[in-house]
């Protein structure tokens, strides 16, 4: 491979394009067939742009890299419902072990829509459950009732009983998004930038030199997180993008579990 310089300055970000056009490409169905994950363990990083092309580097010959219609990074939005009283915030910063997220997810450059309902299990074990949809009003306020019985079924089956508060939208997360699938393994990493956050009252951008790297796989400690490991790059828990985005948004006066990750890895104050 031709030799390139890592950094954070101006043309990092075509670097990082030079670097995923050296990957084989795969298709949807082959990442559904090798590493669809919806249970899985997940271990999220935050990396600068010098760090994601060193780490792009390390996994070029164990993974590909999604592509479709030519394109190899995506356009995601995703909203998310909560209670008045913001109970899905609250379980996740408190760090209960049952922890629920609902929210749609739009693909955007593809127009592709889904419902889906995100719960943590045991051993910190993520499930996702989800149903695709025809072009949902975002907009609205509340779920349409078959989604929010959708919802209610999912989470009585994992937890015993059902979500017993309100629904309505909450916060709207925008980013674009690199998948990675492995070539032998049941292991997935997504690869976040340029996060936005918006609700009815604000707007927010969080720096566009930092990426959120999601490894995702069965056991939650793989090679490539020992890699991040030994280059003395360590998981970020408190990684959240809904999490952020309601401290930001909604509770921007407050102290939460969420505001030294924005801090020490976004320079957000």
């Amino acid at each position: 491979m031709k030799q390139l310089t890592y950094s954070d300055g101006d043309g990092a970000r075509d670097t990082v394009a030079v670097l995923l056009d050296r990957f084989d490409a795969v298709d949807l169905d082959g990442l559904n067939d090798r590493a669809q994950l919806l249970e899985r363990r997940d271990s999220k990083y935050a990396l600068t742009t010098a760090q994601l092309c060193q780490f792009l580097l390390y996994v070029h010959d164990h993974f590909a890299v999604l592509e479709i219609d030519g394109l190899r990074q995506f356009r995601y939005r995703t909203v998310y419902f909560d209670s008045d009283a913001l109970h899905c915030y609250q379980d996740h910063n408190k760090g209960r072990r049952q922890r629920v997220k609902v929210r749609y997810r739009n693909y955007v450059d593809h127009d592709r829509h889904f419902f889906e309902v995100k719960l943590k299990g045991r051993r910190n074990t993520t499930h996702k459950y989800r149903v695709p949809v025809a072009n949902p009003d975002y907009a609205a306020t509340k779920l349409p009732a078959s989604l929010r019985d959708f919802c209610d079924s999912t989470i009585a089956a994992h937890y015993g009983q059902g979500w017993p508060h309100t629904l309505t939208r909450s916060v709207t997360v925008h980013y674009c998004r690199i998948t990675l699938v492995s070539r032998t393994g049941a292991e997935r990493i997504t690869i976040d930038n340029r996060l936005s956050f918006a609700d009815d009252a604000g707007h927010v951008e969080l720096c566009d030199s930092r990426w959120v790297a999601e490894v995702k796989s069965p056991t939650g400690v793989s090679e490539t997180d020992r890699w991040l490991f030994s280059q003395g790059i360590r998981p970020v828990p408190k990684c959240s993008k809904y999490g952020m985005a309601v401290s930001l948004l909604k509770l921007p006066k407050k102290n939460n579990r969420f505001r030294p990750v924005l801090k020490r890895n976004f320079n957000y104050a």
